[in-house]
């Protein structure tokens, strides 16, 4: 046995005999892993992902009289904002409201919202308040649905997290735009948001803790392709809230006590609440931004992992060959 080097722009060091059989698969192989690198340093170094998201997320945890305050410190906001910057999410394309959010302030942040996200981008509306507020101080009804349908994004993931919040989003049942329309429960009912002093063990909004947790939990991945959609995220979310309520928050009579003195049994109900889900997005709705490739350069890929495949075959055919543009791959 003898040891050749191939010329040193080729990282490779291959031994073998010297025959004009070897020599040829030598070439060969050094002709795959020089193009293998050409192609490495030529891919243009832009984000692949075509697809960027955009979110508004709005929290009021204290309210003027009339209205009890949430003292969660924001938790909601702290939750979902960690989630999406995991799932890729820029935190500079994330705009945090935690002052009083009213009819005109709302709209410039639905605006703002629409001047960024383009038709391909994911726009996201978070809110949590009173549902009280949402009806009687911002309108809802009246003018927001229309003005989310009339936004230029095709993916739109709109969530209302308050009492009575499937008020809110059933208009968008009637939606001829697209997008996911989610709500902590259904019209006419009351969600649930733990407190401190409760001393139970979610603070927050339950139903917002579940469904943002399985938005980065492969458990929640029902079909095992590898992506946790929004829709796989909700129907996750829906039975843990059921079991936490009924194991944690009815089970304490004073609490129990406080669904009665509003004309809610629980026990009657059965599962209580109900978070509520309106579907139009073609397929499913996936926040992780890596699911988005750029089309343009999936045939650069197809042909970088072809020529990474033809090497492997070469290295376990032909020739003991190691390439130091391994590292890369």
């Amino acid at each position: 046995m003898h040891l050749r080097s191939l010329p040193d722009s080729t990282g490779i060091l291959v031994p073998l005999k010297r025959t004009n059989s070897h020599r040829i698969h030598v070439v060969y192989t050094a002709l795959l892993g020089t193009l293998l690198s050409l192609l490495i340093v030529s891919v243009p170094v832009y984000p692949v992902n075509e697809v960027t998201g955009w979110a508004v997320i709005i929290e009021m945890n204290d309210f003027p009289e009339g209205y009890g305050d949430i003292n969660i410190s924001f938790l909601n906001t702290k939750r979902l904002v960690d989630a999406l910057i995991e799932l890729g999410w820029s935190d500079d394309q994330i705009h945090r409201w935690n002052e009083p959010v009213t009819r005109e302030n709302l709209s410039t942040m639905l605006n703002w919202l629409d001047d960024r996200a383009e038709r391909d981008d994911i726009a996201l509306l978070y809110i949590f308040t009173h549902g009280s507020w949402i009806s009687k101080v911002l309108s809802w009804n009246e003018w927001v649905p229309d003005r989310l349908d009339g936004m230029k994004a095709r993916s739109k993931m709109i969530i209302v997290d308050s009492c009575n919040s499937g008020a809110f989003i059933s208009p968008f049942t009637d939606s001829s735009r697209g997008g996911v329309y989610l709500s902590a429960c259904s019209a006419g009912q009351v969600s649930w948001a733990g407190l401190e002093e409760e001393g139970l063990p979610i603070l927050g909004s339950v139903w917002t803790y579940y469904f943002v947790n399985a938005l980065t939990s492969p458990i929640a991945d029902v079909n095992s392709d590898g992506w946790v959609s929004v829709e796989e995220a909700f129907n996750s979310s829906v039975p843990l809230t059921h079991s936490y309520m009924m194991d944690e928050v009815f089970t304490v009579p004073e609490f129990l006590q406080m669904y009665h003195d509003i004309g809610v049994y629980p026990a009657k109900e059965g599962n209580y609440p109900n978070p509520f889900i309106v579907d139009k997005h073609p397929g499913q709705l996936v926040l992780d931004l890596s699911f988005y490739v750029s089309e343009e350069l999936l045939p650069i890929f197809a042909l970088l992992l072809l020529l990474y495949g033809i090497r492997k075959v070469n290295y376990k055919l032909m020739l003991p060959v190691t390439i130091a543009s391994d590292a890369l791959i």
